[in-house]
């Protein structure tokens, strides 16, 4: 009798994160991180005239952010310092889940935390948010 192999996981954010090829390698920021990099290019060159969609994403980045450079990096800090992938970082200070129920059902690949461990993530979260308002 033939073993059956398994089939490969569909491409997307499940239990298990499976990104397509050209993401895999890919860093991912934040709306507010997305923010600051594109302040950063207008900064360089006062006399550039950047693109409408580039007027449009800096706009929509600005408004969204809704937080300073230094708790951004505090952010970033805190999620590396935990067993998350680049991502899940990501998604978690994007989508600003209130409740781990919340937070496993925008990101399924949290299922694999505890209740204790995540919602301390989020506790965590959610302080540093209260002090960079």
């Amino acid at each position: 009798m033939e073993a059956q192999q398994a089939a490969p996981a569909p491409e997307g954010v499940g239990a298990v994160i499976n990104l397509p090829e050209e993401f895999r390698n890919a860093n991912c920021l934040s709306i507010a991180e997305v923010s600051f990099l594109l302040d950063g290019i207008r900064e360089r060159d006062a006399e550039w005239d950047p693109s409408e969609i580039f007027k449009k994403t800096q706009q929509y980045a600005q408004v969204f952010s809704q937080t300073t450079r230094v708790a951004s990096e505090e952010v970033r800090a805190l999620l590396n310092a935990r067993d998350l992938q680049e991502f899940e970082r990501a998604q978690l200070v994007n989508l600003a889940p209130e409740t781990t129920e919340e937070a496993k059902v925008l990101v399924p690949s949290l299922e694999r935390f505890d209740e204790d461990a995540l919602q301390q993530i989020l506790g965590d979260l959610a302080a540093l948010k209260r002090f960079a308002k």
